[in-house]
């Protein structure tokens, strides 16, 4: 008899301990699946168009209508590591599982909804009839919407901000929505899926019209009192999203610590201390991360100078651009842009 069925056998104290040990071990050996799976897929990251030809046949114009599509992921698990070029929104709509994003991983059950942004390692597990909803969202969506998803209260919060803090701080902060509200968006994603079905008619408008009402109802569940768990009971998680919320829709200025000292209402070094903790950074290295984010975009959809992205993105010039960009990067600017874009400034 091996050693671990005589545990099991010998008392019920012992069979819970075997049952703890077998869920141990078998979640250390799926780590070590997913952790060999971003060293063999790291290198390449899915287009939005690779996406759409993977789930639907579609003519070339019917292509070039397409701002976003969706569908359910089941029956079909694990999804190993993996990243793309566009922001995805996932809802759990049943069952139970496991999110990896990076380096960290959290449990997921029916209810929990996050964003997924471009060039972020991640993958699934599924513990029990897991059923995941994805909306895929193209750069045209953005580019279509921007000004009514900025004017959002919590966008930020909810597309930037928080897909960081879950894959740099091992913190899960994203939501669960409650048995009774989440009948409501079952019903919505599930009038989205139909339309997406429709083999008639694109429907890319009425589409598009759904999920900004989603994007919307998300990012007011996310601003409200209820996210933020107390697991970080000795970090105030609102004051310090305030901060990062503020970070990320002012970056294009000059943003000083006593600023957001004022913003926070911390003292300089409870703000440094909580900051650090929360994000494994400090509030100076943030606003550069996000800097340099936002001049990446840039510098990959515009035909802007260097000189122009650099003002748009708060650095003092050009110089301290490049350098910086440098520094996070190890490419100069210029060499970022693929393939190379023809300027149209004087």
């Amino acid at each position: 008899m091996r050693a671990l069925d005589f545990l099991m056998i010998s008392s019920p104290s012992c069979a819970t301990n075997y049952n703890f040990l077998v869920d141990f071990i078998v979640k250390k050996c799926y780590n070590l699946i997913m952790t060999q799976s971003i060293n063999i897929q790291n290198n390449y990251i899915y287009s939005f168009q690779e996406a759409l030809d993977a789930n639907y046949f579609l003519s070339d114009e019917q292509k070039k209508q397409v701002m976003l599509f969706c569908y359910f992921h089941k029956n079909d698990f694990p999804i190993q590591m993996h990243s793309h070029e566009f922001y995805e929104i996932n809802i759990i709509a049943e069952g139970t599982g496991r999110h990896y994003i990076e380096n960290n991983s959290y449990p997921i059950t029916s209810g929990d909804f996050f964003i997924i942004p471009p060039n972020v390692r991640h993958g699934y597990s599924e513990k029990n009839a897991l059923d995941i909803f994805h909306i895929i969202l193209s750069d045209k969506f953005f580019l279509r919407y921007r000004d009514e998803l900025r004017s959002m209260h919590g966008f930020s919060l909810l597309f930037n901000i928080e897909p960081r803090l879950r894959a740099k701080s091992n913190l899960k902060i994203f939501p669960n929505i409650s048995a009774n509200d989440f009948m409501f968006f079952l019903s919505e994603i599930g009038k989205l899926y139909k339309l997406n079905q429709s083999t008639e008619n694109m429907h890319e408008t009425e589409k598009c019209i759904k999920t900004l009402n989603l994007i919307c109802e998300f990012s007011g569940i996310v601003t409200s009192n209820k996210y933020g768990a107390a697991e970080h009971s000795s970090i105030d998680i609102r004051q310090i999203t305030k901060v990062l919320s503020y970070i990320d829709n002012n970056y294009n200025c000059k943003i000083t610590l006593n600023d957001l000292c004022r913003l926070s209402n911390m003292s300089r070094s409870t703000l440094l201390s909580q900051f650090h903790t929360l994000c494994n950074c400090s509030p100076t290295e943030y606003i550069q991360s996000v800097r340099i984010d936002n001049a990446k975009k840039m510098l990959a959809d515009t035909d802007f100078s260097i000189a122009t992205i650099a003002q748009e993105c708060g650095f003092y010039d050009s110089s301290h651009f490049t350098r910086t960009f440098f520094q996070k990067t190890r490419l100069l600017p210029k060499d970022y842009r693929t393939p190379p874009r023809v300027n149209n400034e004087p």
